[in-house]
């Protein structure tokens, strides 16, 4: 348990990179494609913030998120 919530830091500021990187990116994706993705990436950050959080939640949610990119 301590180690996962040690690495919960590194995943909130990964996520946050991520959605900054999908919100600027104009070519290659179609707008509800990135606002999807921007969405999703949102809910990911509300979990890691969460520390009551389970793990198949995080990873049902990384999962959705990753299969989309």
């Amino acid at each position: 348990m301590n180690n996962r919530k040690s690495n919960i830091p590194q995943a909130i500021a990964c996520a946050e990179t991520i959605k900054v990187l999908l919100e600027r990116k104009e070519e290659d994706a179609q707008p509800n494609e990135r606002e999807f993705l921007i969405s999703k990436m949102g809910e990911l950050l509300s979990l890691l913030k969460n520390e009551n959080t389970k793990r198949s939640e995080l990873s049902n949610q990384l999962y959705e998120v990753v299969s989309q990119l």
